[in-house]
């Protein structure tokens, strides 16, 4: 169990980074962009012009369905308002930075013509390689390109002794 009472998803990773993903979390504001979105501000904008005709509307003529439709927009705005509003936002994963010379295994074969997929870790990484690996294989991680790991056949100890009788 953690210090602060949660279980840890990942015990390798500091506590310091757990409690800067916290206060990420915590800081999209209610008005933020982050948390709205493109789609929410047009459709809360469209639902806000919409409703305005129609009161405009429905002042003049006092038609039944013009309310109707007002009532409709007014409380299909409400829905999505009160759903922004409670829904819990949570910071992207955070891979390993220091994953270079880390041991792996191959989850996919990897060719020097196709990229794979390999395991170090509790991470599934795309993994590039010069040599061909076969599924299971154990290797090691020589570099990281973006979201690539540059992979090599790991060494085993049993053959770096026998150069030594």
């Amino acid at each position: 169990m953690h210090p602060s009472g949660r279980i840890p998803l990942c015990l390798h990773r500091p506590r310091v980074h757990e409690e800067r993903q916290d206060t990420a979390a915590s800081s999209v504001g209610i008005f933020s962009f982050k948390r709205w979105g493109v789609g929410s501000l047009a459709l809360l904008s469209l639902l806000t012009v919409a409703c305005v005709l129609l009161l405009a509307n429905w002042i003049g003529s006092h038609s039944t369905v013009v309310a109707v439709l007002l009532v409709v927009l007014l409380l299909w705005s409400a829905v999505i308002v009160t759903v922004k509003l409670t829904e819990t936002m949570e910071p992207a994963k955070r891979r390993d930075p220091n994953v270079v010379g880390k041991a792996g295994r191959v989850v996919s074969e990897v060719t020097p013509l196709s990229p794979g997929v390999v395991r170090v870790g509790l991470e599934t990484w795309s993994a590039r390689s010069l040599e061909s690996l076969a599924e299971g294989q154990q290797v090691t991680v020589l570099r990281k390109e973006g979201l690539f790991l540059w992979v090599g056949r790991r060494q085993t100890d049993a053959g770096t002794h026998n150069d030594h009788p």
